[in-house]
């Protein structure tokens, strides 16, 4: 069956309704097939040495990764604190949303 209105396709079969998805990217959110939601976070963040960047209004099941070792996100947010200038990778979990690594670039003071 084609969906006139978005082109999709489904099948129709025994009184089941197969629709295509790609599980990466969608999810049942108990009524049906929805697209994973996205963090709110931008690509790429700057900072100097002994400045603190807040990230809030994460999931509360949030968790944050840094050099292969996961953390959980206390309260929705996570305080940075830039100590070394180096760029940092932060890659931030929480389903159903998609997974959104940040640069964190720390420049000398």
């Amino acid at each position: 069956v084609v969906n006139e209105e978005t082109g999709e396709t489904s099948l129709e079969e025994n009184g089941f309704n197969f629709t295509r998805c790609d599980v990466s990217l969608h999810w049942f959110d108990g009524t049906g097939l929805a697209e994973r939601p996205q963090f709110n976070l931008p690509a790429e963040q700057r900072i100097t040495v002994g400045q603190v960047l807040d990230v809030v209004g994460l999931p509360h099941d949030c968790t944050v990764t840094l050099d292969d070792e996961a953390r959980p996100v206390e309260r929705g947010q996570l305080s940075i604190v830039g100590e070394m200038p180096a760029e940092y990778h932060l890659t931030f979990e929480a389903w159903p949303c998609l997974p959104k690594t940040m640069k964190v670039i720390v420049d000398a003071a």
